[in-house]
C-alpha cells in the first residue's frame, strides 16, 4: 500500500475546519462522496483526495495542511517520550533510595537480632548452671517434685539456648557464606550420636525413632559439628510434625562417590505448592502451625545453609497426611 500523509493523521477533516481551510458543509459534503465514489481500482478513497475532487481545497493547501499537523504530532510525541523517560528516570532513583533503605533495615535488623542472641548468652549461662547446681544438690537436698520442677526449667533453659544459637548462627551467616573445616567423620557414628541426643524427645512424644545405616565402616567429609546440627534439627522437626505412634527415621546409603542422608516422617506432610516457602527464615506455613508447633522458622533454612555449604542442597518430598522426607548427599571421605 502507497502511504499518504494523510493516513498518518488523524481525524483530518476536523482539523481541516478548525484551521478554516473548509467548512463543516464541505466536511460533511466530501465524507458523502467518499462513501460512494470510491476507485475500485485502487481501492479506499482519502478524505483529502475527495476535497481535492470536488475542488474545495487544492492539493498544495492540503499537503501543507497534513504536514504542519504531521509536526504537531511529532512534536506532541517527542514531549511525552521526553516527559516518560523523566519519570522513568524519577521513578528509578526513587525505587533506588527505597532499595538502599531496605538494605539499611536489613542490616539493622541483622544487627538488632546480633546483639540481643548475644545479651541473652550471658544471664542463660547463669541460669542453666545454677539449675545444673541444684539438681546436683550441690547446693543442698531437694525433694522429688523439686528436683522434676527444675528438670522441666532446666529443658527450658536448653531449648532457649538452642533458640539463641541459632539466631547467631543465622545473623552471622545473614550476608556471607559459610566456611566450614572438612574433616573425615564416620557416618554411623554421626548418626547413632544424634538419635541417643533425641530419643528422650521422641519418648516423650510417643514418636518411634528408628537408624537404618547400613554404611557401617564409611566415613563422609564434613564438619561434624555443622553435621550434626543439621541431622539433629531434621529429626527434631519430624517427630515435632509427626503425631503420636507415628514414626521417624533417619537412613543412609551409598550413592557411588557419595552417601545419601534422609529424614523421613510419617507426620501431616507438606504441600508441593510450598517447597520453596519451608526454607524462607522466620517463616510458618500457616499461623495455625506457627501456635501449634511453635519454633521460629529458622531451622530448615539454615540446614540448607550449612548443606550448601558442603557444595549440594537439602531435597524434599512430601505427601500430605503421609508424610515427608528430607535428604541430602555428601562426598566420602
Amino acid at each position: 500500500m502507497n502511504l499518504k500523509p494523510e493516513i498518518l493523521v488523524p481525524r483530518l477533516g476536523d482539523y481541516l475546519v478548525e484551521k478554516k481551510l473548509i467548512t463543516e458543509a464541505n466536511l460533511q459534503e466530501a465524507l458523502a462522496h467518499q462513501q460512494t465514489a470510491g476507485q475500485p481500482e485502487r481501492g479506499h478513497l482519502f478524505l483529502g483526495q475527495a476535497l481535492v475532487a470536488m475542488g474545495v481545497i487544492d492539493k498544495d493547501a492540503l499537503d501543507a495542511a497534513i504536514t504542519e499537523q504531521i509536526l504537531v504530532l511529532r512534536n506532541t510525541l517527542e514531549k511525552t517520550n521526553s516527559d516518560l523517560e523523566k519519570t522513568v528516570m524519577e521513578r528509578t532513583a526513587e525505587l533506588a533510595r527505597t532499595l538502599d533503605k531496605l538494605a539499611e533495615l536489613n542490616k539493622m535488623q541483622i544487627r538488632f537480632v546480633s546483639n540481643i542472641s548475644h545479651e541473652l548468652r550471658t544471664p542463660l549461662f547463669h541460669i542453666s548452671g545454677n539449675l545444673e547446681l541444684v539438681l546436683d544438690e550441690d547446693m543442698g537436698t531437694i525433694n522429688t517434685d523439686q528436683k522434676k520442677a527444675l528438670a522441666v526449667a532446666q529443658r527450658a533453659a536448653e531449648r532457649l539456648g538452642d533458640l539463641i544459637e541459632d539466631l547467631i548462627l543465622f545473623t552471622s551467616t545473614k550476608d556471607r557464606p559459610l566456611k566450614l573445616r572438612m574433616q573425615a567423620v564416620p557416618v554411623c557414628s554421626i548418626c547413632e550420636a544424634a538419635l541417643t541426643h533425641l530419643q528422650e524427645t521422641a519418648r516423650k512424644e510417643g514418636v518411634n525413632l528408628n537408624l537404618d545405616c547400613p554404611s557401617a565402616d564409611v566415613s563422609v567429609m564434613t564438619n561434624p559439628d555443622r553435621l550434626s546440627w543439621v541431622i539433629r534439627h531434621l529429626i527434631e522437626n519430624a517427630i515435632k510434625f509427626t503425631d503420636k505412634d507415628g514414626s521417624v527415621t533417619l537412613r543412609t546409603r551409598e550413592e557411588g562417590e557419595f552417601i545419601v542422608f534422609a529424614v523421613d516422617d510419617t507426620g501431616v506432610g507438606i504441600p508441593r505448592e510450598c517447597f520453596g516457602e519451608i526454607f524462607e527464615p522466620f517463616h510458618q506455613l500457616d499461623e495455625a502451625l506457627s501456635r501449634r508447633y511453635g519454633g521460629m522458622g529458622l531451622g530448615l533454612s539454615l540446614a540448607r545453609k550449612i548443606i550448601e555449604a558442603h557444595g549440594t542442597d537439602i531435597s524434599v518430598s512430601s505427601e500430605v497426611g503421609r508424610g515427608s522426607s528430607f535428604s541430602f548427599r555428601l562426598q566420602k571421605a
